[in-house]
């Protein structure tokens, strides 16, 4: 099963690692890229600079507290283009989410980071697959 296109933001490489193959294993083969700051991920979002080629996305995963900041931008620039990108908002903690309520309102789904691969397939799959 093939299906979409997925923009990983996160500044842990082992994270990104650990969802890439989350997907390989499992068979479910989105073209999965990724970003590892605010500045590359608004980059890769509004297709400037190296990434104006880059395709429509179907699903931002994205990585809630990056360094220095949070991906507050990043999901306000994927929710400002036409037709709004998907956003899928990862955390280590669910309740430290509920004090950025207005923050995160627009995000399609928030969710605790899994610790098993299968998780992270199972959460995405609905955006990948729907087209």
């Amino acid at each position: 099963m093939s299906g979409g296109e997925l923009f990983v933001v996160d500044d842990n490489p082992g994270n990104i690692r650990f969802i890439e193959e989350a997907f390989t294993v499992l068979e479910l083969t989105p073209t999965i890229h990724t970003a590892n700051t605010r500045d590359e991920a608004l980059d890769f979002i509004h297709r400037r600079n190296e990434y104006e080629d880059t395709p429509r996305l179907d699903v931002v995963l994205l990585d809630w507290r990056l360094s220095q900041t949070t991906g507050k931008e990043v999901l306000d620039a994927a929710k400002s283009v036409t037709p709004p990108i998907p956003v899928v908002i990862m955390t280590s903690s669910k309740t430290q989410m509920e004090s950025e309520n207005a923050s995160v309102s627009r995000a399609d789904k928030i969710i605790e980071k899994p610790t098993e691969p299968e998780k992270y397939v199972e959460l995405l799959r609905p955006y990948l697959t729907a087209q």
